[in-house]
């Protein structure tokens, strides 16, 4: 984050609390282009109106050096005299202050260039629920019950936190080798919720509740 706000720098930080991204902060535009030049980060968010160096031209000497290709620069700002359109042209984000968590995170979706995405039908390699060993049976019945409030609860917000709880509960699967696909539908909802890539994020939950409703079905009809 590049603002020559304190608090407004504070507020960013504290968005990201607890989840497992590295928030740095520089208070000018000078100090900011040096810290992007040596840690190349994923994003960065620039304010547009700061004393000295603005972010137009924080932007200029970031696009004009090659090393920082794949650095996304996100504009952050209360007002422009530039225009919300050639705000858009110029960066690869724009987003309104005071930032809204849901808002931001949009804006990172939009913007980010996601890697190759993992197939959605995950599902297709578990097996059925019949299949799977007596302990085991047991033991994701346990679950259920919490597993499918974690899985609501992210579907429901999409945030951070509620994403951290689902996989604090998936980290209490058995250990079964049968579950390797479901294990891996979990490594699939953490990396969507990292890159912010919402609509990933919603495919891999709406899968995960599918299968989970799926072991009450089983154990009713067996």
């Amino acid at each position: 984050m590049i603002d020559d706000v304190e608090l407004n720098r504070s507020l960013i930080e504290g968005l990201f609390a607890g989840t497992h991204h590295d928030i740095q902060t520089a208070s000018d535009g000078a100090a900011g282009v040096a810290l992007v030049r040596r840690e190349i980060p994923d994003f960065v968010l620039m304010d547009v109106r700061m004393p000295g160096m603005d972010g137009v031209e924080a932007l200029r000497l970031i696009r004009a050096d090659p090393t920082l290709a794949s650095v996304r620069v996100i504009a952050v700002t209360a007002s422009s005299l530039l225009g919300e359109e050639h705000m858009r042209a110029l960066f690869d984000g724009y987003v309104r202050k005071p930032i809204a968590r849901e808002a931001l995170y949009d804006v990172l979706g939009g913007v980010r260039e996601h890697s190759a995405a993992m197939p959605t039908a995950v599902a297709a390699n578990l097996p059925a629920f019949k299949e799977l060993g007596a302990d085991t049976r047991t033991r994701l019945v346990e679950l259920q019950p919490q597993l499918r409030l974690a899985v609501a609860n992210a579907a429901a917000t999409l945030s951070t936190d509620d994403v951290q709880g689902l996989l604090q509960e998936l980290s209490e699967l058995p250990r079964d080798p049968l579950l390797t696909g479901l294990r891996a539908l979990g490594q699939a909802i953490e990396e969507a919720a990292t890159v912010f890539d919402l609509g990933a994020l919603e495919t891999h939950l709406g899968e995960l509740a599918v299968i989970v409703d799926s072991w009450t079905i089983a154990r009713e009809s067996a």
